[in-house]
């Protein structure tokens, strides 16, 4: 894995989060796994970073509903050319940004099903 050579400028984040950030630059673009109480700046710490590295970013807030589908994607019904239905794939979120090369957050994954973590830990 290279390593990325970066430079932050002084005073722009905390002590701690330029701490959090030099290890998510050392580990990209491996998974990483942030935790902490809510509104401590986990999102904006890695917004900022995928600014840094020059990506798009995808962001998935889980709840108990959040079904597969959503993530990976499914079948859809469109009217085809000649006026019958159709399925046409249309890729989940998880799928579109394994896809288009993005930055992947999954925000609240402890409230995700079994279902859903079973499919993101096929990925990481």
């Amino acid at each position: 894995m290279e390593k990325l050579d970066f430079e932050m400028d002084p005073g722009l984040l905390s002590p701690y989060g330029e701490s959090v950030a030099n290890i998510l630059f050392g580990v990209f673009p491996a998974a990483a796994n942030i935790e902490g109480p809510s509104g401590i700046g986990k999102t904006e710490l890695l917004k900022f970073v995928v600014g840094c590295l020059d990506l798009d970013f995808t962001q998935v807030n889980f709840y108990q509903g959040t079904d597969v589908e959503y993530l990976v994607g499914q079948n859809r019904p469109i009217n085809g050319p000649d006026g019958n239905i159709i399925l046409q794939w249309q890729d989940g979120m998880l799928t579109r940004a394994i896809r288009e090369g993005h930055m992947f957050a999954a925000e609240e994954l402890n409230r995700a099903s079994g279902e859903i973590l079973s499919r993101l830990f096929g990925v990481l």
